[in-house]
């Protein structure tokens, strides 16, 4: 009778230890583009679910710098009109800050997405319609394609 107790706990104590828990990995892609003398600068960083290459989250920082004073004005008034229409501050799974520097004529603008928090259908809204997640429970985005797709436009991505 011993023997059995011994084996059974030993038997929970290794159901115990061989959970379900997710490896996650890292990504970052960047991009660095020059144009009509100003220079946006785009870092994405992933946090995703390895084996199943789903993305768990994002954090994406932009940084625009303009040359004149009327470029930075108009930019900053254009993101600030675009701030307000997109709501992002309502959307539960995402977080949202944008920062305009007079000094350095440059804006800094950061997106945090939660996959796990957001609807998809929030989701969908917030990437302007360009994904073909709506009316599915949770956005379930690959890794490996959003690399693909991104090193398309240009990113150099790093996955890890």
């Amino acid at each position: 009778m011993r023997k059995i107790i011994i084996v059974s706990m030993l038997s929970l104590l290794m159901a115990g230890c061989s959970s379900n828990k997710t490896e996650t990995a890292a990504m970052n892609c960047s991009l660095k583009q020059d144009s009509n003398g100003g220079v946006m600068e785009v870092s994405s960083d992933f946090e995703y679910d390895r084996d199943k290459d789903i993305i768990l989250s994002q954090k994406q920082h932009t940084t625009i710098t303009v040359s004149d004073q009327n470029t930075y004005d108009q930019m900053v008034q254009t993101f600030q009109a675009s701030q307000q229409a997109n709501g992002y501050k309502d959307i539960k799974g995402i977080s949202y800050s944008f920062e305009n520097n007079d000094e350095n004529l440059s804006i800094d603008e950061t997106i945090d997405i939660d996959f796990n928090t957001i609807s998809s259908d929030d989701y969908h809204v917030m990437a302007n319609g360009q994904t073909d997640v709506k009316g599915t429970s949770s956005p379930i985005i690959s890794a490996t394609k959003t690399k693909e797709n991104l090193e398309s436009m240009g990113f150099v991505c790093d996955m890890q």
